[in-house]
């Protein structure tokens, strides 16, 4: 199994969910951007500063229920790791950026196992860019 594959399965059900006020938004915050690193940077800075953060690890029962829809976490500006990371996806593909979802374990760097990778190997959700 690939690190995040089956998180980006259960990501990808509402990740493709770009409505008007997040493509706004997207293209707002990088209208004056000059390259695309200066776009990433500039959404990810706001998703940082603008969705408060619900401490919670990512659990295996959390992996298989998902993050809630990028329009849902931008109107009430909360959400865990994977309700941010699919936000950014989102703002992203607003303006035709294609990232995807990577679970990761935030700590010991030697605990994910790569011969037996589980979902409970992992308690963090964070965003590539392709």
């Amino acid at each position: 199994m690939e690190p995040g594959r089956s998180l980006d399965g259960r990501v990808g059900r509402s990740a493709g969910i770009v409505d008007g006020p997040i493509t706004s938004k997207a293209q707002e915050l990088t209208k004056n951007a000059k390259t695309e690193y200066e776009k990433i940077q500039a959404i990810g800075s706001y998703v940082q500063a603008f969705v408060t953060s619900r401490s919670k690890p990512v659990s295996a029962a959390a992996v298989a229920t998902g993050p809630h829809p990028a329009p849902q976490v931008f109107a009430k500006s909360y959400g865990d790791c994977k309700d941010k990371a699919n936000l950014l996806r989102a703002m992203l593909k607003a303006i035709g950026i294609d990232a995807f979802p990577v679970s990761i374990y935030s700590g010991d760097p030697e605990y994910v196992r790569a011969n037996w990778p589980s979902p409970q190997q992992f308690n963090h959700c964070i965003i590539a860019i392709r």
